[in-house]
């Protein structure tokens, strides 16, 4: 199930949407069946996409290139990669299994498809550094304001914005099982419909320093943080956002005024997204901002479960100071 309202500008989810025909998908799970699950992360991340890209037809590929383009509009969908047929029960704490041993199948073609974006990464400090890893409920951190949460909604936000300029370029989500109840969408925000929605007064704080982020959860409470940063750079006719709505604040009473604006009109410029098994969702991290409704887990083993990676575009030579030998950690 998909249901979308119309971007600010005027875009549907529709006309970002691509479908990979059930043949191809059949073709590339078994493409996929022999790339290892082990080994260092940049020789598992050629053999994923060594055995991807021959099976993804002209219109997925078209989809994946056009989001380089500056002038995209930032979000792609991609229904129907293929699952694991054994797919075991949804875990419900981070840490039973690396995604590429529990769903090698799908954590293949997530990784092999978005490299075409760039290079996949992980950070050091978050989830021991996976290269793929799990978004879905857990029973410790249900309540929280979290990936790792449901019952509280995750506000909209940047990946990783608290290190900036660090940040990743692209996040990508694969949904490996939809929730069950219908109710768990992803919220999706492109920064230039609620940049056109605010006063010019108000952009204008947004362009300046005055915002401070700190790591969220998922970064294990470190008190690590950016800023002051920036909500809104660039250019008036494609800005870059830089906001997490739950860990940002401003140094002055002005700039909370205007984060709270900012954040106030992205409610009615959100696209939401019911995420189903075979969905890839790839949001330019630069253009849109993300979040997802409230739910409620049931704990039987279905309930909602993605695999995410991020991607800088290009090559990671920006971050090389930082990076970790062949297993693309960065910090």
């Amino acid at each position: 199930m998909v249901r979308s309202t119309a971007f600010g500008a005027g875009l549907d989810l529709a006309d970002v949407t691509r479908t990979l025909p059930a043949p191809h998908a059949a073709r590339l799970a078994d493409a996929l069946g022999p790339v290892r699950a082990g080994g260092d992360d940049a020789a598992f991340a050629d053999d994923a996409t060594a055995a991807v890209l021959p099976h993804l037809p002209a219109e997925v590929l078209h989809g994946l290139l056009g989001l380089r383009d500056p002038g995209a509009p930032g979000v792609l969908l991609v229904r129907g990669l293929p699952v694991d047929r054994d797919l075991p029960p949804t875990p419900t704490d981070r840490e039973r299994g690396d995604p590429r041993g529990l769903a090698p199948v799908a954590t293949g073609a997530l990784v092999g498809t978005t490299r075409l974006l760039g290079e996949p990464y992980g950070y050091r400090g978050e989830y021991h550094g996976d290269l793929v890893t799990h978004v879905l409920p857990t029973r410790a951190a249900a309540d929280a304001v979290s990936s790792s949460g449901a019952r509280a909604v995750l506000p909209h936000h940047s990946e990783s914005v608290h290190l900036h300029p660090h940040s990743p370029d692209f996040v990508a989500l694969l949904c490996l099982r939809g929730d069950p109840t219908a109710d768990a969408r992803t919220s999706v925000v492109a920064a230039g419909d609620v940049c056109a929605r605010l006063p010019e007064d108000v952009l204008e704080v947004l362009r300046l320093p005055l915002f401070h982020v700190r790591a969220p959860l998922s970064f294990g409470g470190h008190t690590m943080g950016s800023g002051p940063i920036p909500l809104i750079s660039g250019p008036s006719s494609a800005p870059e956002v830089h906001a997490e709505f739950a860990d940002m604040r401003g140094i002055d009473d002005r700039a909370q005024r205007a984060m709270a604006a900012f954040e106030q009109r992205c409610g009615g410029c959100a696209t939401q997204v019911a995420l189903e098994a075979g969905d890839l969702l790839v949001l330019d991290n630069r253009k849109v901002l993300h979040g997802r409704s409230s739910f409620a887990p049931q704990w039987r083993g279905l309930d909602r479960w993605c695999l995410r990676v991020l991607v800088r575009s290009g090559d990671l030579w920006s971050s090389r100071v930082y990076l970790d030998g062949r297993h693309r950690l960065v910090f």
